[in-house]
């Protein structure tokens, strides 16, 4: 400070024009100062080395690919159930993220947001295929093909293929019950285990009913405790 004109004197003036320099640099290319940093934080307020930071990532992306690589094996082995895809479209995430860190190690570029982005966007796609419908069907294409002894009932009523699934899971029923009339699945069933699927009625003695939906009704002919033929009928 200038004691004789109460001014800045000309080293705290410079001092002063250098920082407001730095600070309308700064204001003008927000992303300056992220970038300068050239690196990943993670839990630090410094910013690790780049190879430190590169195995890091390195070992998120490799966990991915190995969860994928056994889950795939899983699901070739016992099919489709909605929680293995939904870990498989989780694991999908993951390994993008853990691939977008692993650039932003050598080269800044906006990994949360697009990160954000993948998440949102694939979220939205897997809801739109349909996917209860889609293992329903990949369930029964691998009964039909002898892939899988048995029906996994427990698949088809975790897609909502049964008759306790509600009025929304009606053409899923529907497209349901016409492979398993069709198939045979029925005959030689007992009532037990058709009745995991469908809430069925008593006719007579030997003929159980249930409507499935506004103009099919599935109709069971019964023998003591086993399913001897079975028919899909139109109102």
């Amino acid at each position: 400070m200038d004691r004789r004109h109460g001014r800045p004197g000309p080293d705290r003036t410079r001092s002063l024009g250098f920082c407001g320099g730095r600070i309308l640099g700064a204001a003008a290319h927000p992303t300056a100062g992220h970038c300068s940093a050239g690196g990943v934080h993670f839990l630090a307020k410094r910013p690790l080395p780049k190879a430190l930071a590169a195995l890091f990532c390195g070992f998120g992306v490799a966990f991915a690919l190995l969860a994928g690589a056994k889950l795939a094996a899983y699901i070739r082995l016992f099919g489709f159930t909605p929680r293995r895809v939904a870990a498989g479209w989780f694991l999908t995430v993951l390994l993008v993220w853990g691939v977008l860190l692993l650039v932003r190690v050598f080269k800044p570029i906006p990994a949360a947001r697009i990160g954000i982005a993948v998440l949102a966007v694939s979220f939205v796609v897997l809801g739109c295929t349909d996917p209860d419908r889609r293992i329903a069907e990949a369930t029964l294409t691998r009964w039909e093909q002898g892939i899988d002894p048995m029906l996994d009932t427990g698949v088809l009523s975790a897609c909502g293929a049964t008759q306790y699934s509600g009025e929304e899971k009606e053409p899923l029923l529907m497209s349901t019950t016409t492979r398993l009339v069709q198939d045979g699945w029925f005959i030689g069933r007992s009532l037990d285990d058709i009745y995991k699927l469908y809430n069925y009625y008593r006719d007579d003695q030997t003929v159980y009913t249930t409507q499935l939906d506004a103009t099919h009704t599935l109709r069971l002919t019964v023998q003591g405790n086993t399913c001897t033929a079975a028919e899909l009928l139109t109102a």
